[in-house]
């Protein structure tokens, strides 16, 4: 069984953003804000939500295509390339 910990391994440090705040700076915030020693606070972001933000934000091409091979699909007439489509997932396979 393997056991893979996101915060410690490489690929999840390099996909976070991280951002140091000085406790001088928080203040009134548990023993960091009162005593003088240099402790800081670490906040890590992951870049999942902008991607997602921006998948939601499709453009206007695109919403528009979709919505003709949906009405396409909804009458009976859409015919799926199967040379395109066993292409694409092969390409994805190897790709991996």
């Amino acid at each position: 069984m393997k056991i893979s910990d996101p915060n410690t391994s490489a690929a999840a440090t390099s996909a976070h953003q991280s951002s140091r705040v000085p406790a001088a700076e928080v203040q009134g915030r548990g023993a960091a804000g009162r005593s003088g020693a240099a402790k800081s606070d670490q906040v890590q972001l992951s870049s999942l939500g902008s991607s997602l933000k921006s998948l939601a934000a499709d453009s206007a091409d695109r919403q528009s295509k979709v919505s003709q091979l949906a009405a396409t699909y909804q009458a009976g007439n859409y015919r799926a390339n199967a040379h395109a489509v066993g292409k694409s997932v092969i390409s994805e396979a190897l790709a991996k």
